[in-house]
């Protein structure tokens, strides 16, 4: 026969008051908690709107790289406008409006012709790498090519044909990564890339010739390098425009240059 104690082993005796409080301290809980989780774990990248904080200063830090790159094409941009114009004698270096850095004082800036400026302006100057004739100011221009010797930067078909209304050069059908050579001896005085162009690189020769190579793909010579003619001086894709200015005005290379 089995002994069976009936008493009482544990009560607990709750107004409708104190169930309702219970609960909603139980639900506070729970929503401390699931705050506590999405705030301070990384559980909070899988609620739907929310944005990680990685991925907000990224954002922000590319908005300033491309805001950088921008400045960078339009100053590229403006200093092909001002080359073109001052090869074609429209303006002048003290008319040339400069970009100007918004974070940077301009006040208290002292513009002064370094040394090695000047010494590389006289030895331009002075560089006469060929024998050259005195020419009139009536035929000068009509005799470039029985005074100078011209070297073929690229062999090749002509694409666009010289006009000096509209296209002040020739455009030459090229194979893929050619060698562009310099048409004479002279300085590199701009080589870099733009939007339309590409890689151009612009040679400074004796008595006011300048040579332009545009449409490269690749640039072998820095600014103030002197180089030889024949020497190869870019690397070229599918085409190039060739130019040839003398005296601020733009001359056809088909009457000079070999193709």
């Amino acid at each position: 026969m089995t002994d069976q104690n009936y008493h009482e082993k544990l009560s607990w005796n709750l107004s409708r008051t104190q169930l309702w409080t219970t609960v909603g301290l139980f639900v506070l809980a729970i929503m401390v908690v699931t705050v506590c989780l999405i705030v301070f774990t990384p559980l909070r990248q899988f609620v739907p709107g929310y944005t990680r904080e990685e991925l907000m200063h990224e954002a922000y830090g590319n908005r300033i790289k491309l805001d950088s790159l921008q400045n960078c094409i339009d100053g590229q941009a403006v200093v092909l406008q001002l080359m073109q114009a001052a090869i074609a004698g429209e303006v002048s270096v003290t008319q040339a409006s400069v970009m100007k850095d918004s974070l940077k004082d301009y006040t208290n800036v002292e513009y002064r012709r370094s040394l090695a400026d000047s010494l590389l302006r006289k030895e331009i100057e002075a560089a006469d790498p060929y024998v050259v004739k005195a020419m009139s100011a009536a035929g000068d221009r009509q005799s470039l090519a029985d005074n100078w010797m011209f070297y073929t930067p690229v062999s090749g078909r002509c694409l666009r044909p010289f006009d000096a209304r509209s296209f002040t050069g020739v455009e030459l059908e090229t194979r893929p990564n050619e060698s562009v050579k310099a048409t004479m001896a002279g300085y590199v005085v701009y080589a870099d890339w733009s939007p339309e162009n590409g890689y151009v690189l612009v040679l400074q020769h004796g008595n006011h010739l300048i040579s332009i190579y545009a449409r490269n793909t690749a640039i072998l010579k820095m600014p103030g390098e002197y180089v030889e003619a024949g020497e190869v001086v870019a690397m070229t894709g599918t085409s190039l425009h060739f130019e040839l200015w003398y005296n601020g005005f733009p001359m056809n290379p088909q009457n000079y240059v070999t193709f």
